[in-house]
């Protein structure tokens, strides 16, 4: 790596100054934890106890939340639309990932199989590339999935084609991302935008919390 030189200076107070002297981010940090591993013997008089951890847990693998990651890995089953169990090469393990731009329809929601179906057919078995800043409430990683060799975002397709929708409002800075997206699935009346009034599903979730107890995406 190019910036394997300047982390061996010897006035660099912190990894994030290398960072920066090396016009790279943290997300690219935290893809190199090879370099990691030798840097931080010879680095750590000069970090704080706080960047020590967080870059000794990158270092060992383990996750940190608010620290992005870029990992390729093979999906070994879709669990829904937008769940995934994948086993991560960098970490060799398995790991639940939900998108965290696109909500696919619940089990007893219409166009749930299609939805299921259309990521299975795009994903299940394939070498895909994941982007993960935090885990969610139910302990899933959280982020994008790209797919096939011009990198194509699964919750794009999905939501061009009307299997998904995007986040509700709240639902995070990705909400919105695909608006032109699901503006034309509607238009053309594509998957769930063929239905006369179609629940979306975030409003289904909240209905079967409240009738049920149970929260649905606990099942994914």
């Amino acid at each position: 790596l190019e910036w394997e030189y300047i982390v061996y200076g010897p006035d660099l107070p912190s990894l994030e100054v290398i960072a920066d002297a090396s016009n790279l981010t943290r997300d690219t940090l935290a893809a190199a934890r090879p370099v990691l591993r030798r840097v931080l013997p010879w680095a750590a008089p000069y970090l704080a106890e706080e960047e020590k951890r967080r870059y000794r847990q990158i270092a060992a693998g383990e996750f940190v939340d608010n620290e992005f990651y870029y990992w390729t890995g093979q999906v070994a089953e879709v669990l829904s639309g937008d769940t995934f169990l994948v086993t991560v090469n960098d970490l060799g393990d398995t790991v639940k990932f939900r998108l965290n731009n696109a909500d696919c329809p619940y089990p007893g929601q219409p166009y749930y199989e299609e939805a299921l179906g259309r990521a299975k057919e795009l994903v299940l078995g394939q070498t895909v590339s994941l982007r993960s800043g935090e885990s969610d409430a139910l302990g899933r990683r959280t982020g994008w999935l790209e797919y096939g060799p011009m990198g194509e975002s699964l919750a794009r397709t999905l939501i061009s084609d009307g299997l998904a929708r995007m986040p509700s409002p709240g639902g995070g800075q990705y909400a919105n991302y695909y608006a032109a997206e699901e503006k034309a699935a509607q238009d053309t009346l594509n998957g769930i935008w063929s239905l006369p009034d179609p629940e979306s599903p975030a409003a289904y979730r909240q209905r079967q919390i409240e009738k049920t107890g149970q929260d649905p995406e606990a099942g994914k």
